[in-house]
């Protein structure tokens, strides 16, 4: 059982997709600060 999982958790295809969630907090973060940066734009107008 273990080998399956260590298997399955090495392979190509989930490799990919973990990479995928691990950097979408960085998405994230960058959504959020170009939507502080567009209010803060408005605000000074």
């Amino acid at each position: 059982m273990f080998i399956v999982i260590v298997a399955w958790a090495y392979s190509k295809r989930s490799k990919t997709r973990f990479d995928s969630a691990a950097n979408a907090i960085f998405e994230d973060e960058k959504k959020h600060d170009n939507t502080l940066s567009n209010e803060e734009k408005e605000s000074e107008k």
